[in-house]
């Protein structure tokens, strides 16, 4: 049977192990700290705090380099740089204390497989022999240290860096940085890569840079292009200047416009062996770094990003986007210019729409456009179009592009709906006029039926008395006259009469009651006749007993009408009689509702009468009828192919109407009359008994000054 507790107790073993390291990390005298690739720390124990004044929280996460020398700085970064997991690295630098002071510490470097850097340093002797006392010695007061007797490696190391001192310059010569040291005042050393960018010096206290300081652009030089950045006297504003206040050090941004690079620039503040602060500035070219991260930045873009060269549109720069939408790699990309994929575009067509842009007229354009893919494809897009102009560089057109497809068929989706609901409020609000004008007619109908009824009442009731009469008035004229013709015979047979009869004959006028009875048996007829002749017109005009359509003489309807409206032709005190002049044609009967065809007739005459009550002479009114074939326009019926139209046309002399008035005159409720006089119901309801009861036409020509014509078409028959 197998030992169960032998796993356990590997595991317990290994357990003391690691409590065993990090109680030897934690509690060694010298400084044991881990370094990521980057060069920041990682892991630092407690022996830092003791050697340099700082606690290993503050140190986490900042670079290993930033506490180094500025003169030992290009050696330690030598050595970081060339430390490899099959070689490890020994160096004798000065490292920064809390306090401002340095310390030298000698340091063994081993690199891990996994790029991590471990670092054992310990504090060399000063000249006195003490070590590790804890005080603070600056290397400006203090010669070279003492390399430990037990070390022979860290005695060449220090042998080594004593002649490296001489060549040291010379490799920062070499280095592919710009350099130089500089005091508050005056400029100290600057290497080859520094001249070839600012020139030389000459001894000038402060560098305003001609570019763009990316914290700071009040920073700028504002010199001729041509030259070399220039220098000037010292300024608050540049990022250099104000280490020397801040005696911290700091990094920023510049941007050479003249060469189109940028730099990351770094400034390091020391106190040199007379006690002088100083600066090294170290500025690092990333201009690549920079449009690669730009580019990856780009490239997570949904839109589709082009920048083009402004003379010869050729693309230099496509996303991905671009590149997966389009289906070209980034070399074809390169090979094509800004109108190769918009089809049926040509360049000088091309070149005209962006030609606002080069010349300063416009900063934006924004439109659309088609796309055209490799594979022949199209697309839409909205193209949002901007010349970049930067100093230094030739101007280049940065185009960002939406697909608008989805857009467009939201949009297409959008103006179908709002056609529908359009469509559906133009038919609810024709709907809601007619049931206005269903409503109002209904109103009118039942209206017009009342007043039929009762004029038909009225009419009936009169009629009775006035056959009774009528009916009579024969017997009565046939009587009178036999009774006078007997009288005469009486006198003439008997011419002697008696005292009695002579008086009653004298007291009677015996004589005129003769001539009189049969004036006035004529009169009662006359006005018999008369009655009946405008109850005959009140039972036509009212038709309140045919509601059906029927064949009728439409000249009656119009003679009962001006029966009707006699009142209002007769003169008046102040104005004259108006004349009604009436020309009828040859019409057969019309088939319609009679009531109906009566009301249009009586709102149409009604206001033509209304527009000349108050007009001095001549007041007329003229009624024309005739007979039209709506297919060949002439006044034959019997040789029509259709239906013939009854036209009936009502002229009056007017002021006429205003065209603006005219285009309305058919609108329910539209009226010009003052309030009281009209409802603006009439030539409405008309209107529509014509054209929807009975398929006509009416219309209304009238010129301002030259009176109104209604012409009213209706067919003969009914289909």
């Amino acid at each position: 049977m197998k030992n169960s507790t032998a796993p356990q107790q590997k595991v317990d073993k290994l357990k003391k192990e690691k409590i065993d390291f990090k109680a030897f990390f934690d509690l060694s005298p010298d400084i044991f700290c881990v370094l990521e690739k980057r060069g920041n720390f990682q892991q630092i124990n407690q022996a830092v705090s003791r050697i340099l004044g700082w606690n290993p929280g503050e140190l986490l996460g900042i670079s290993w380099l930033e506490l180094v020398h500025p003169e030992d700085l290009s050696v330690s970064l030598a050595t970081l740089q060339h430390c490899q997991p099959d070689r490890p690295c020994h160096l004798l630098n000065r490292y920064r204390h809390k306090n401002g002071s340095y310390r030298w510490l000698s340091w063994s470097l081993s690199c891990s497989e996994e790029k991590l850097i471990y670092a054992v340093a310990r504090e060399e002797d000063t000249e006195s022999g003490r070590r590790g006392d804890g005080e603070s010695k600056d290397f400006t007061a203090s010669p070279r240290p003492r390399v430990t007797a037990s070390s022979d490696f860290l005695v060449q190391e220090v042998k080594a860096l004593k002649k490296e001192r001489q060549s040291l310059y010379a490799l920062l010569e070499q280095l592919p940085v710009f350099l130089h040291i500089r005091a508050e005042n005056s400029t100290g050393f600057y290497n080859q890569r520094f001249r070839e960018i600012f020139g030389e010096p000459n001894h000038k206290a402060c560098f305003i840079l001609d570019g763009e300081v990316a914290s700071k652009p009040e920073c700028v030089s504002k010199e001729d292009d041509s030259a070399l950045p220039r220098t000037k006297t010292p300024c608050s504003l540049c990022p250099t200047c104000t280490v020397f206040a801040t005696k911290k050090t700091q990094s920023w941004e510049w941007i050479d416009h003249r060469h189109g690079r940028t730099y990351e620039i770094y400034n390091y503040p020391f106190v040199d062996i007379n006690g002088e602060l100083k600066v090294v500035e170290m500025g690092l070219d990333i201009t690549e770094n920079k449009q690669q991260r730009l580019w990856k930045v780009l490239d997570l873009i949904w839109n589709e990003i082009y920048i083009f060269d402004a003379a010869s549109l050729r693309f230099q720069y496509v996303n991905a986007r671009v590149r997966r939408n389009m289906g070209y790699s980034t070399e074809e990309m390169r090979n094509l210019t800004a109108y190769d994929i918009k089809p049926k575009l040509k360049e000088e067509d091309f070149r005209r729409a962006i030609a606002p842009l080069l010349s300063g007229e416009e900063e934006k354009l924004v439109f659309q456009s088609i796309h055209q893919r490799k594979d022949g494809s199209t697309y839409p897009v909205e193209v949002h179009l901007q010349l970049l102009r930067e100093k230094g560089t030739t101007p280049v057109f940065l185009a960002v592009i939406l697909d608008i497809s989805e857009r467009l068929k939201v949009e297409a989706t959008l103006r179908a709906k709002e056609a529908q609901i359009k469509q559906k409020a133009e038919e609810l609000e024709k709907s809601l006029h007619q049931l206005q004008r269903t409503q109002m007619q209904l109103v009118q109908s039942e209206k017009m039926s009342s007043l039929g009824q009762l004029v038909a009442g009225v009419a009936h009731e009169i009629n009775n008395p006035v056959n009774f009469i009528y009916g009579n008035l024969p017997h009565i004229e046939r009587y009178s006259h036999e009774l006078l013709e007997i009288l005469h015979l009486y006198q003439q047979q008997y011419p002697r009469q008696t005292k009695e009869i002579k008086q009653k004959i004298q007291e009677c006028d015996l004589e005129f009651l003769c001539q009189d009875l049969p004036k006035i048996v004529d009169s009662i007829k006359l006005g018999t006749n008369r009655i009946r002749d405008i109850v005959l017109s009140l039972r036509n005009f009212s038709r309140h007993d045919e509601s059906a359509l029927k064949a009728v003489d439409i000249h009656t309807g119009i003679d009962s009408t001006l029966m009707i409206l006699q009142n209002r032709l007769k003169p008046k005190p102040d104005y004259p009689e108006i004349q009604v002049t009436k020309q009828y044609g040859k019409l057969p009967f019309i088939e319609c509702y009679p009531g109906q065809i009566n009301q249009v007739f009586m709102n149409v005459i009604a206001n033509g009468i209304d527009a000349i009550e108050t007009q001095d002479a001549p007041r007329e009114i003229s009624i024309y009828t005739s007979i039209r074939c709506p297919e060949t326009g002439e006044d034959i019926a019997e040789t029509c192919p259709g239906i013939p139209l009854a036209v009936i046309r009502i002229c009056d002399n007017g002021p006429g109407i205003p065209e603006n008035v005219r285009r309305r005159i058919f609108e329910p409720f539209f009226t010009t009359k003052p309030i009281g006089k009209g409802t603006g119901l009439g030539l409405s309801i008309s209107y529509s008994i014509v054209v929807e009861k009975h398929q006509g036409n009416m219309h209304c020509i009238s010129t301002p000054g030259q009176g109104t014509e209604f012409i009213i078409e209706i067919p003969i028959r009914q289909s």
